[in-house]
Formats: C-alpha cells, structure tokens, sequence
C-alpha cells in the first residue's frame, strides 16, 4: 500500500475498530472489574479538594460529634436548600457588589465559551453559585445542571443585564456559595455541608481508572492492528479478540507492553510488524 494510504486507513481504524471487533468494549468492561475489585487508599485531604473530585471517587467526612460519613463521591448538589436560600437572598439585599445577583427561581440566560462541550446559550432558572460554577434548571429539564464559571461568558438576569464570568470571579469570596456533597452509602444519598464549622477532617481518594484505561488501550490496539492489516491485505477476515487465523499470530506484536498514553501510534507500525 502507498505510504499516502497509511494516514487515511489509520484514521478509518481509529473510527471503525471499536465497533467491527469490541475488543476495546471488551478491553474495558475488563479493566472496570478489576478496578471496582480494588481497595482505595484514602489521604487526607482539604475541602477545596472536593470541589474538584470526580465523582466515583471515595469520600470521608469527620465530624465534631465523632459521625464519620464515608462512601463513594457523587458530587455536588445543585438543587439550593432552603437555608442557602435564606442566606442568599439575605445576602442579595445587601450586597454592594458592581453587578446585580439574579434572585434564586429567576429566569435566566447563561453563555459559555466552550461551545463543543455545552451549548453556547441556554435558557433556564437560576439556582445559585456553587464553589467553581453556576447552578440553573435548563428550560423543559427536571435535572439541574451547571456550567463552570471558568467557561462562563456572561449571564443575563430576567430584565436583560448581562454579568460577565470575570466579573463572578473577581467577586471571590464575597459570593455566597453552596457546597453540599452528596455521598452514597448503602445505596442512600446522603448530604454533607462542606462548610460546615464541625468537620474535623477530609479523607478521599480515587477513583481508580487505571486498569480500565490500559484495558481500553490494549483492546484498542488490538482492534487497529487487525483493521490495519485486513486492509493491507486486501482481503476480508474475521476480527474478534480470538481471530481463527492459523499462522503466526500478528496482532501480538502490535500490542503495547505498556498502556502508553500514545498507543495510538503503534498504527502505522502495524502493517510493518505484519510484513516481518
């Protein structure tokens, strides 16, 4: 095959593997066993850490009273409470700030730069800040969502006044913030205030993504490897995990010993290590 081909049977691996063989499904649903199997070793950590923990993650929150909440991170709630409410609008009566806080319940238009992963524009009710974003009810949703203040161009209360992202950001602290966690245990949601004056210490750690990762590279590999080489030898093949090929196995040399970060790379060697 011309070398000007490679790129493009490459590319045409990386979209279709995944679907023709499952060896990269399989490479993961693998990888996540074995995860979940594993124990995770907690550290100690800080409140701010949570705010960004991903959810999956295991969290352990001490209490003056000696309750310890520990399980499995959900993340944070968006939904306001009534004393966040309360401490809210006292705030928004009050507060000498250079831009006019939208009341909670009020509709609003909210802007994000990262158009690939949000929408620009959504309509929705304003539900408050959280600790690194800002909660709203999208129009016609039941779930509350968020959009991180970092993305966030600008939000437009119920009369049209737009307040802009780094206006939100350089108001820091002076912003009242909702920081509640929800963690499950024993398949219950359970509400802890991060804010809360009687926590004593954090523990967290997780979650574990590595053998899922790997298994999903490795599989991947082994989906490229067996497309690469169909196309180099022009002729159709059965490609699963176990293909009834009876010479020398050819796919092995194109699966990493490691799960590299860049095993994507292995395709263009692919077709070499076939014609050894």
């Amino acid at each position: 095959m011309p070398s000007r081909f490679l790129l493009p049977w490459a590319l045409f691996a990386l979209v279709a593997s995944v679907h023709v063989s499952g060896c990269s499904l399989a490479g993961y649903g693998v990888g996540s066993v074995i995860d979940n199997a594993r124990a995770v070793k907690l550290r100690p950590g800080e409140r701010t850490q949570v705010f960004r923990l991903d959810p999956g993650a295991r969290l352990a929150v001490h209490l003056a009273d000696g309750t310890v909440v520990a399980g499995t991170y959900r993340g944070l709630l968006r939904e306001p409470e009534p004393a966040y409410r309360q401490r809210y609008g006292a705030w928004r009566d009050t507060a000498a700030m250079s831009f006019r806080p939208p009341r909670i319940g009020e509709p609003v238009t909210i802007n994000s730069r990262e158009t690939r992963l949000l929408r620009a524009r959504q309509h929705g009710t304003f539900l408050g800040f959280g600790p690194v974003s800002v909660h709203f009810l999208p129009r016609g949703k039941r779930t509350a969502s968020s959009v991180p203040i970092r993305s966030l161009s600008w939000i437009a209360d119920s009369s049209g006044a737009r307040i802009s992202g780094s206006a939100i950001s350089e108001a820091g602290d002076r912003v009242p913030v909702q920081a509640v966690a929800l963690i499950e245990r024993d398949r219950a949601l359970h509400r802890v205030d991060l804010l809360d004056d009687g926590i004593t210490a954090i523990e967290l750690g997780g979650p574990n993504r590595g053998f899922r990762n790997a298994g999903l590279l490795v599989g991947f590999a082994v989906d490229a490897a067996i497309l690469v080489t169909a196309a180099a030898n022009t002729r159709s093949s059965q490609t699963s995990c176990e293909p009834t090929y009876t010479g020398t196995p050819y796919y092995a040399r194109a699966i990493p010993v490691r799960a590299a970060s860049d095993s994507i790379y292995l395709l263009p060697l692919a077709r070499a290590a076939v014609a050894r």
